[in-house]
């Protein structure tokens, strides 16, 4: 008796161990999927949210526009930072706690990188930190015409915008 009871707890954590195996890649996907949402996506959470829609209802039809609408209605719900509640509840959704962690850590990762190397750049060389910061500001005067006063500040800017990404 003991015997079967052993054999029926062992056959049920072998079945059991594929889905948490899929769980897992499921949450290493996501976490991917996340640092490149969260790389190349600037502006708000609403723009992070277009980009999620993009992906995981247009182009991976992991969700539906409705269960999204519903994750973004819990989402803004809770407290604390929208895009984060949302990314944390699709994860969820999707692969358990560690999916909705990894999804947290996927969205914030790239920003927190590029502030901390933005802080150690400007300890380590402050030449090269003040020039990527002219530079820097001279393309958003190129973008916005208000701050550009003249053709000639906007070509200046043009060439610290390619010198800027020529280092």
């Amino acid at each position: 008796m003991l015997e079967k009871a052993i054999h029926r707890t062992a056959q049920k954590k072998t079945e059991a161990a594929p889905e948490q195996t899929s769980r897992v890649k499921m949450a290493l996907l996501i976490f991917a999927y996340f640092i490149k949402i969260g790389s190349f996506t600037f502006g708000s959470g609403w723009s992070i949210l277009a980009q999620m829609e993009q992906e995981f209802v247009d182009k991976r039809r992991w969700l539906t526009k409705q269960e999204l609408l519903e994750l973004v209605a819990v989402g803004k719900s809770l407290p604390g930072i929208m895009i984060t509640n949302i990314t944390m509840l699709f994860g969820y959704q999707m692969a358990g706690v560690l999916g909705g962690v990894l999804a947290v850590l996927g969205i914030a990762l790239p920003a927190v990188v590029a502030g901390i190397g933005a802080y150690a750049l400007s300890y380590c060389n402050d030449a090269i930190f003040e020039k990527a910061a002219d530079a820097l500001y001279d393309c958003y005067a190129a973008i916005d015409d208000s701050k550009a006063d003249s053709a000639s500040k906007s070509l200046a800017a043009a060439v610290a915008c390619y010198e800027l990404g020529a280092q």
